[in-house]
């Protein structure tokens, strides 16, 4: 991999989009396209979020520290995922669009999978 495509990866992993990239690089938009593509084929990855993966499982780029504020509270960070409680043992729902909350919004009535085959063309057991 060049060091271009390094530092492109590097900035994939940061959340940039290519404009961004091509912007604080000073390159045009579609070199930096055909530098991800380049990369994702050396790679063999198929698409940007992998290659962003891959960049921090490679230590290219630090994980981000993500510092969550409560609406009315302090900042705080959350629980180490060994802390974290079990998820709950029934399936979670979606209510898809046309019933009430709008897609993605809980609902008790429709299981997850029910809901995507529902959203799918209607076709259940998938």
């Amino acid at each position: 991999m060049t060091g271009r495509e390094l530092e492109i990866v590097r900035r994939l992993a940061l959340g940039q989009s290519n404009k961004e990239i091509a912007n604080e690089l000073d390159l045009a938009v579609a070199t930096v396209k055909v530098h991800v593509k380049s990369l994702l084929r050396k790679l063999g990855l198929n698409n940007r979020t992998q290659a962003a993966i891959w960049a921090l499982n490679a230590g290219l780029v630090a994980a981000p520290k993500v510092a969550v504020k409560a609406a009315d509270g302090p900042d705080y960070e959350p629980a180490p995922a060994s802390e974290a409680k079990a998820a709950p043992d029934r399936p979670r729902s979606v209510t898809p669009r046309g019933r009430g909350g709008g897609l993605g919004q809980p609902s008790a009535n429709i299981p997850i999978s029910a809901a995507s085959a529902t959203l799918a063309g209607g076709r259940r057991g998938c």
